[in-house]
């Protein structure tokens, strides 16, 4: 994570909410002796906040609360609260979540909406990785993360290119 975000010229910032209760662990899967195996592994995001790679911010609750409760109706409280954050600071938000980006689409089509597979897609345009490096990341984004986009995703062509199951 942090090599793909060194190489992307813009500032990501995470919501203090989402750093705390949403962005703990992920689900890390394999395949051991034939036997398909889950554990959790804990997320660091301190590593890259002090090298300043990444920010954490607060809701504003003055400028910010109303979109929030309002986006909680139809998405996760992490989805809600970045994107109550990135309407009233004109940010882009960086999400997977079929259901936010619709609503987002529908009630803030001012903003960029950004997906894993355009950071990664930038990564390999911009880093020059390997395309085995490539594929790398692809399968674990699919294994790990438990993410694999859509046909209808702008990217879907590229990503396949890379992706084996």
């Amino acid at each position: 994570m942090e090599e793909i975000i060194k190489a992307i010229p813009c500032k990501f910032i995470v919501a203090d909410y989402v750093r705390e209760k949403e962005a703990r662990s992920i689900k890390k899967k394999y395949t051991s002796r034939g036997m398909a195996i889950s554990n959790k592994e804990n997320i660091n995001l301190q590593p890259m906040v002090e090298n300043k790679l990444l920010s954490i911010v607060s809701l504003d609750f003055n400028r910010e609360a109303v979109d929030c409760v309002n986006f909680t109706y139809e998405m996760n409280d992490g989805e809600a609260m970045s994107g109550a954050i990135a309407k009233n600071r004109n940010w882009a938000i960086a999400t997977d979540d079929y259901e936010a980006t619709q609503n987002f689409i529908r009630d803030i089509p001012e903003i960029q909406i950004i997906t894993t597979i355009d950071l990664i897609k930038y990564w390999s345009d911009f880093s020059n990785p390997s395309p085995s490096e490539v594929i790398i990341v692809t399968n674990n984004i699919y294994t790990i993360g438990n993410y694999i986009p859509t046909p209808r995703h702008h990217l879907y062509t590229w990503w396949c290119k890379y992706f084996q199951r």
